[in-house]
């Protein structure tokens, strides 16, 4: 119950610098050049890398605020902001965004001279994740791949999203998102978080975004050729469970692991999502 609360509370900065970092941080936050797109990303520990992927209409700070202390002390934890999010730039334009997103990962490796990472990510960071992965292969230790799936969308989460679009284009905010993810949650609590409605610029950014989810999808076949040791990390009551389920059955090298009781929206802030991770990555470090 606790990460619920933890999560309902910190989803109501939703909008407002699209989650951005609270003041208080324990790593320094750093820039870099992204093909001319400013992204904000920390850089702390020493150990075998990981990179952690936020989920969409959030940042770093918050989508691993439960994650980072159960890595910290044994793994390098590096951290971006999403362009369009926390505290890096926002270009204007859907061709910013999709694939951008990827190669964002790939640049801010070059960037601090990473040959090899592990690469986890949450709901729309998960897909980028699983995308990096397909892209990159010889970039990646492992992928963790949370709260979603990396298969093409299904009809429901086609309707979700165009829905979802035609609401921010008209100014009315995440109303069909919350609608799709909060399907276990009380109406009381769908609804407070749907009277939240982002600024009219964040908006635009926002279905930008949306409009590039698609790009994230990997084909059935490059997911059966995977080679690199994955995990999904589900809630049960995640209506993305379905597809993740769909992963499972073409992916190769993947395994899942489900969490009772946790749907999307509470599933990255509970403590068995972080262990999840930790027992994962502790089973795929590299040989010394």
């Amino acid at each position: 119950m606790l990460h619920r609360i933890f999560f309902i509370l910190t989803i109501l900065c939703i909008g407002h610098g699209w989650a951005a970092e609270p003041a208080t941080t324990t790593a320094p936050p750093r820039f870099f050049d992204s093909d001319g797109v400013r992204i904000h990303y920390t850089d702390e520990g020493a150990g075998e890398p990981v990179i952690l992927i936020h989920g969409f209409a959030t940042d770093h700070a918050v989508n691993w605020a439960t994650v980072k202390p159960v890595l910290r002390g044994d793994y390098r934890i590096v951290a971006l902001d999403h362009r369009g999010h926390g505290r890096s730039a926002r270009p204007a334009g859907d061709r910013k965004y999709g694939l951008h997103m990827v190669e964002d990962v790939r640049r801010l490796m070059d960037h601090l001279h990473l040959r090899q990472v592990h690469v986890v990510g949450y709901s729309m960071g998960g897909m980028i994740a699983g995308k990096f992965l397909a892209e990159h292969p010889d970039r990646v230790t492992t992928a963790v791949i949370g709260g979603i799936s990396c298969t093409e969308p299904d009809d429901r989460w086609r309707e979700c999203m165009a829905a979802t679009v035609t609401s921010l284009e008209a100014g009315r905010g995440l109303g069909p998102l919350f609608d799709f993810l909060g399907q276990d949650l009380e109406p009381a609590v769908v609804a407070g978080m749907k009277a939240n409605v982002p600024p009219a610029a964040d908006q635009a950014f926002m279905a930008a975004c949306i409009r590039q989810f698609p790009d994230f999808a990997v084909p059935e076949e490059k997911l059966a050729a995977n080679t690199k040791p994955a995990v999904a990390i589900i809630g049960d009551k995640d209506p993305f469970k379905a597809a993740v389920d769909r992963m499972d059955a073409c992916m190769g090298n993947l395994d899942v692991v489900v969490i009772p009781g946790a749907d999307h929206i509470s599933a990255f802030a509970d403590p068995r999502f972080a262990q999840a991770i930790r027992r994962f990555l502790d089973e795929h470090r590299r040989p010394e």
